[in-house]
């Protein structure tokens, strides 16, 4: 009979206890906990979202699914890999399945209401856009320019006007946001070219929801024959009880062109409107200046001159100023004028409703024009002037411009009572033929023409000079309110060239 073996033995290695324990992966319970906690913050931000009647908008909330998928991923690497040492594989598919499902179907929900918020947002800028297709700039009651205004009213105050159509009502009761809008750079570039403008929208950014009320902004490019223009439209929708959008466009001082590509004729274009502006701040701005009134009409107004004539003429007439004065007197201090010269400053001046001059509005235009800083650039006193249009106007083998400008009435009380002016300017029938043949020409070439950030060489190394003449200068006369406190723009600007133009 065989002896038992009493040799002593170690037993066999185990993991855990007797009962087969393994360590819950601490990765897994993170992921099912931060799922947990994804689906418990979204439930209360739905519930306070309801109950202020809007969607449920937090982007940054899909940062919690993406957290959870990680952490599941992680988790199932370590307990399949683990050979039993690791348990909580059930609760790692759990946080999966949540986060994926979960996060998937809030991305759907933000995806869906962004495709609704950004749909709504293009068919009103487009609606918005296309009132100003066929601007009539001839027309100072143009019913596209006063509808395109209506939309940038607040849906709450719309009420307050008949209609789009209700040009009357919006100058009774936003008479700044109508002034405010034709100065701005979609519109010039509108008038400019009515039946030629073609809008496209490129994209929705920066929109964001609040309580009833949502914001962002629509990139779109508008082209027509001066190029393409990247515009950039700040929007407003207020919510309603039933959750309908009422939108509106944003009024901005900087303008909506942020970027442009210039055919040739766009680059002429632009040149005569550059050069244009430029005259007429430098008018205003010799005016400013104590005995200039008649070197401004030399140089700024009659045919056949120009300012760099006329100040010539002015510094020889003062180094004979003491010899004419020991010749004639008093008399010699008074420079001669052309010929007619009396005759051009009177019928210079006309009223805005077209009625004829009385001898009182004679006079303050007179004095406007005599006396230094009377007449003056916008902004100049009326410190918030938001009628700071330069209007440049093209066809029919014609080209003008009206400049907007400031007459101040009377300097006796403070704030000086101020009123709104215009002056236009046109160019000699010769130079104005030659320009509008040209314009003309490019303007046919512009559909193959090449589109250039840059002018191109030419009109850089010959700039065009446009020989602009002030023809008119039109005001109603009536005062405006006037701010008492200081702002941008409070003074005339130096004078200076403009590319393709400055004289």
């Amino acid at each position: 009979m065989a002896e038992p073996d009493l040799t002593p033995k170690l037993q066999a290695s185990t993991t855990g206890n007797a009962e087969g324990y393994a360590p819950i992966s601490w990765t897994a319970v993170a992921a099912l906990a931060v799922a947990v906690a994804f689906v418990a913050v979204t439930a209360v931000l739905a519930v306070t979202s309801f109950s202020k009647q809007q969607s449920l908008i937090e982007p940054r909330l899909l940062v919690l699914p993406v957290l959870v998928v990680i952490l599941a991923f992680v988790a199932r690497r370590q307990i399949l890999g683990s050979e039993g040492t690791r348990a909580g594989l059930r609760y790692a598919n759990a946080g999966w399945y949540v986060a994926v499902v979960g996060g998937l179907t809030y991305a759907t929900y933000l995806f869906a209401i962004e495709f609704a918020v950004r749909n709504d947002a293009e068919r009103e800028f487009l609606s918005f856009a296309g009132k100003l297709q066929g601007m009539a700039p001839a027309d100072p009651q143009d019913p596209g320019l006063y509808a395109a205004v209506y939309a940038m009213i607040p849906p709450g105050a719309r009420g307050s006007v008949a209609s789009p159509a209700d040009a009357a009502g919006m100058d009774a009761g936003f008479r700044d946001l109508v002034l405010a809008f034709r100065s701005t750079d979609l519109v010039r570039v509108c008038s400019r070219n009515p039946g030629r403008v073609a809008f496209k929208t490129t994209g929705l950014v920066d929109w964001e929801q609040k309580p009833r009320l949502i914001t962002c902004v629509i990139r779109a490019q508008l082209s027509c024959p001066e190029g393409d223009f990247d515009l950039v439209v700040p929007m407003r929708a207020e919510i309603e009880d039933n959750r309908q959008r009422r939108w509106m466009v944003i009024p901005t001082k900087e303008g909506f062109v942020k970027s442009r590509k210039l055919t040739p004729y766009g680059w002429l274009v632009e040149g005569a409107e550059q050069s244009g502006r430029q005259l007429a701040l430098d008018m205003m701005y010799a005016l400013s200046k104590p005995g200039y009134s008649d070197v401004a009409l030399v140089g700024y107004v009659l045919p056949d001159s120009d300012i760099g004539v006329a100040t010539r003429h002015a510094d020889a007439m003062g180094k004979s100023l003491p010899g004419r004065m020991a010749v004639a007197g008093a008399l010699g201090a008074w420079p001669a004028l052309p010929p007619g010269a009396g005759q051009s400053l009177n019928g210079l001046f006309a009223r805005a409703d077209g009625k004829p001059l009385s001898e009182g509005d004679r006079r303050v235009f007179r004095e406007a024009w005599v006396n230094p800083q009377r007449l003056t650039p916008p902004g100049a006193t009326l410190k918030s002037n938001p009628d700071t249009a330069t209007l440049l106007t093209l066809g029919g083998g014609r080209v003008s411009l009206a400049q907007s400008a400031e007459i101040v009435l009377n300097l006796d009380s403070q704030p000086a009572p101020t009123a709104r002016a215009k002056v236009l300017l046109e160019l000699p029938p010769a130079a104005e033929a030659e320009l509008a043949a040209e314009l003309d020409r490019l303007r046919e070439a512009a559909p193959t023409a090449p589109k250039t950030l840059k002018p191109p060489d030419e009109f850089v190394e010959k700039p065009r000079l446009i020989p602009w003449r002030v023809a008119r200068i039109v005001s109603d006369l009536k005062a405006v309110p006037v701010s008492r406190e200081p702002g941008p723009g409070g003074g005339p600007p130096p004078p200076g060239g403009a590319m393709m133009g400055g004289q």
